[in-house]
């Protein structure tokens, strides 16, 4: 087996930090990073003595990995992009692991990447010297080369710039529309999801089957006509259509030979008729069983 580097104090934290500032997540994606996060803080609980060992079938339910070829894609693209040392411990062996730096990339500092701006003086109590902490982290005109590395020095498209809104502040206008849009279309999809759920209730409570695809724009439809109306959350809504099919499918024309079909009950707002209408003649008299078997 290889020799194991030694580790200077706090080496997990700051190797975090450099995963994060360095981008690593782009060349090993966010799994590879996870993996590599593990693997170094569990080196620093065994106080940087040694390589982690594992079989890959202690090791991936940690990760959250379910197939051998998830783990197996992670761990090569760390390996590959210099972040992980990894070797196989042989048949029926636990593999060994520790985590390295890219080349080019031991000395990058440590320094914060955000947007923040360190306190002036006066602000915070303690050590005040502002040239430890960059205004801007690493620099918007730093470039790969100086760090070495595929990472993206700054991955914010808008350089020392607050992109978010602070409380009482409206979004711009340009950036509003595509706000609304996102969170219009979120809620879409969400209701759409729903009423789906719901109308499968529905349709199994309804006692004609026939034109379901139809029928399922025209729950919809209904859907957003009653929660309009009577002002109620879709979800209201669809128990009244549910209740008014359960109660229709148990009336006497619910049971006959003529029910509508699910879309024009529906279309036709049938489900806020008078309920006794469904068992009741045009006079308003209960029609007796016998008189509706020989009508029909």
């Amino acid at each position: 087996m290889s020799e194991y580097p030694k580790r200077p104090s706090h080496f997990a934290h700051n190797y975090c930090r450099l995963l994060a500032k360095a981008c690593a997540a782009n060349d090993i994606t966010a799994l590879g990073c996870w993996l590599c996060t593990v693997i170094v803080h569990l080196e620093d609980s065994r106080r940087y003595t040694g390589p982690i060992s594992f079989y890959n079938e202690q090791l991936a339910p940690l990760l959250g990995i379910r197939k051998w070829e998830t783990l197996e894609k992670a761990r090569r693209l760390a390996m590959d992009h210099g972040w992980l040392a990894y070797e196989c411990g042989g048949r029926h062996k636990p593999g060994y692991y520790w985590v390295t730096i890219p080349a080019g990339l031991e000395g990058m500092d440590d320094a914060p990447c955000d947007e923040s701006r360190y306190p002036k003086n006066g602000d915070l109590e303690g050590d005040q010297d502002e040239s430890r902490y960059p205004k801007n982290g690493i620099s918007a005109d730093t470039t790969v080369e100086q760090h070495g590395g595929s990472f993206i020095p700054n991955p914010n498209p808008s350089p020392n710039k607050n992109t978010c809104a602070s409380a009482g502040e409206r979004p711009s206008r340009q950036e509003e529309p595509t706000f609304r849009a996102t969170e219009t279309a979120k809620k879409g999809a969400g209701q759409t999801n729903g009423d789906s759920a719901a109308f499968k209730v529905w349709w199994e409570h309804y006692p004609r089957k026939t034109g379901r695809k139809a029928a399922a724009k025209a729950y919809a439809s209904a859907v957003k006509e009653i929660s309009a109306e009577h002002r109620i959350a879709p979800t209201e809504a669809q128990e009244r259509l549910l209740e008014a099919a359960r109660v229709f499918a148990a009336s006497d024309k619910g049971r006959g030979a003529f029910v509508p079909y699910p879309t024009t009950w529906l279309n036709q707002g049938r489900y806020d008729d008078d309920p006794r209408t469904w068992t009741e003649s045009k006079n308003g008299k209960p029609v007796q069983q016998d008189s509706l078997a020989r009508i029909r």
